[in-house]
């Protein structure tokens, strides 16, 4: 049962991390104005997927071999330390989407959209500090374990240079790319932004923009998975302290679930094209996805304890 538990909730996470626009609507648009063709398309698909997941199941692999160890010793952790963990972060979460629904009415411009993309990040890196750094003041005291404190500063600064890396290259104007196509001239060309908004937003946002013509694919390629390389899914992250529990094969569960889920759906998202984007009201999913996810982690923890 809670094998069936782990997967249903982390597939449903993969899922709608996977349906946000601008993990592939850029695949699309790329792939469109620099003319690639359906087989360098779908090598660019698995290349992009590979790497955008790689970050999380390497991050997450870090923090579920550390719950490992943790629960090996303290087996009575293992049920009320993963729902803990699911009910706060999924209420900090759901508390995010609230306070940016309050603040700004549903307003997304360009500074609250790449403020509001990097908050789940830095709020997991501090509940991990804050976690970590008692629990090893805990076995200090109670019984000093070299290996929980070796792993714990592992996944700590795993996580801080992913976090510190994703924000400078977003202020570098290097983290999310678009194409677009000048109606006014002949010329197809790519542009690299720092926003997320997706290819139906060009227009408002060629002021902010630069334009790299004739680039080349492979070139292109290198930088968008690059940048979806440090672009990790939180959720997914946190959700591997409950794979713990389960070992090696929760992990590898929860690893393989989130990697075939993200790789599958790009496919079909890319191969329906952006059309899609306004017939399913992609955008709307978009901004909520904190709240869902935050939902689905409550949901979770709670299930999680008393199964």
């Amino acid at each position: 049962m809670e094998y069936i538990v782990l997967f249903l909730g982390g597939f449903a996470l993969s899922v709608i991390h996977a349906l946000i626009p601008n993990h592939w609507v850029p695949i699309v648009s790329i792939s469109k104005t620099q003319n690639w063709s359906k087989s360098f398309t779908n090598i660019a698909i698995v290349i992009t997927s590979v790497s955008h997941s790689l970050s999380t199941i390497i991050v997450g692999s870090i923090l579920g071999i550390l719950g490992i160890e943790i629960f090996k010793k303290y087996e009575i952790l293992s049920k009320l330390v993963p729902s803990g963990i699911f009910f706060i972060m999924g209420s900090i979460f759901i508390s995010l989407h609230l306070f940016d629904l309050a603040k700004h009415h549903h307003h997304h411009d360009k500074e609250t959209h790449f403020t509001h993309s990097h908050k789940k990040s830095i709020a997991f890196l501090i509940f991990s500090i804050s976690v970590l750094f008692l629990t090893i003041i805990y076995l200090s005291i109670v019984n000093f374990d070299i290996k929980v404190v070796i792993l714990s500063i592992i996944f700590l600064l795993v996580l801080t240079s992913l976090v510190l890396v994703q924000l400078t290259m977003s202020r570098k104007h290097k983290f999310y790319f678009y194409t677009h196509h000048d109606h006014d001239k002949e010329d197809n060309s790519l542009h690299v932004h720092d926003n997320t908004h997706t290819h139906h937003d060009f227009d408002h946002s060629l002021e902010q923009g630069y334009v790299v013509s004739k680039a080349s694919k492979w070139g292109i390629l290198l930088s968008l998975s690059v940048a979806l390389f440090f672009s990790p899914c939180v959720e997914i992250e946190i959700y591997y302290i409950q794979a713990a529990t389960l070992g090696i094969p929760g992990i590898t569960l929860l690893s393989a679930t989130y990697l075939i889920t993200t790789l599958v759906f790009t496919f079909v998202l890319v191969r329906l094209g952006e059309e899609i984007v306004h017939k399913l009201k992609l955008k709307k999913l978009e901004h909520n996805e904190d709240f869902l996810t935050g939902l689905i982690l409550v949901i979770s923890g709670i299930l999680f304890f008393f199964v």
